[in-house]
């Protein structure tokens, strides 16, 4: 069945799985967006659907997913419709607000339909406290900082894609760069280096690599992202070797 996106919030679904830069945009849309479930034991059998309200109680169904039970949920009416077979009470309210309400519990966005996502408990956690959103680290490095510095046998084509994506629709990011990197005084193993070259605010663009890094599995973890400078200490090595990224200057004649 072909998807159609009712909404902002499904557009942004169908992008987030086609592009791993698109899944911060996509959390966010989430959490300020109205979702729609499956309501049982309801007492009113002649009102199918309702608004939740502070103090409510419910009783959600469940449904065995890979050998789970998770709590659906669904990004619009339609989907909720194309998931159901039979005359149901449904509920809407915002997704915040769900998450709270169903602490504790696993969810699964539309199931039955083209586009969909497991919500695991620990995900649901760093939705609610915006971790999800945050950089995985940040650091800057010292000149005087004595390190292991190269680049990866597998390079983290995914992240590097990704990154690359969301830069280029950053006016304030020149380039950026990738390294095999360890720091012997802090690190237990080598691991990815994201060095990048920006003008403006700092915090901005570190939260919004950051975001992206944290929904993709790179070959060597953690990620670390510094933001490179001529006083950084590895600006030479990275000035040695080609950026994964770099903005398309406007040229003149």
């Amino acid at each position: 069945m072909e998807f159609e996106a009712q909404n902002r919030l499904e557009e942004l679904l169908v992008m987030a799985a086609q592009y791993p830069a698109a899944r911060a945009d996509f959390y966010r849309e989430l959490m300020n967006s109205d979702i729609y479930t499956i309501q049982v034991g309801m007492e009113t059998r002649d009102e199918q659907h309702k608004q939740l309200v502070h103090g409510d109680h419910v009783n959600l169904i469940q449904v065995q997913y890979n050998g789970k039970e998770f709590v659906p949920i669904f990004t619009s009416l339609l989907r909720l419709q194309q998931f159901i077979k039979h005359d149901a009470h449904y509920i809407s309210m915002n997704a915040a607000a769900f998450f709270e309400l169903t602490e504790g519990s696993e969810v699964l966005l539309n199931p039955g339909s083209s586009y969909g996502k497991e919500f695991p408990r620990e995900e649901i956690a760093s939705l609610r406290d915006g971790s999800i959103l945050n950089p995985v680290t940040s650091h800057e490095v010292q000149k005087d900082t004595e390190v292991m510095i190269g680049q990866p046998t597998t390079v983290p084509a995914e992240l590097l894609e990704a990154l690359a994506r969301r830069f280029k629709s950053m006016s304030q990011v020149k380039s950026a760069y990738s390294a095999h990197y360890f720091n012997p005084e802090t690190d237990v193993s080598p691991h990815t280096l994201i060095a990048i070259e920006f003008t403006g605010e700092r915090e901005a663009v570190m939260r919004e690599a950051g975001s992206i890094a944290q929904t993709l599995t790179v070959p060597n973890p953690p990620v670390d992202f510094i933001e490179l400078s001529k006083d950084t200490g590895l600006y030479d090595y990275f000035m040695s070797i080609d950026p994964f990224y770099q903005k398309k200057k406007f040229k003149l004649f």
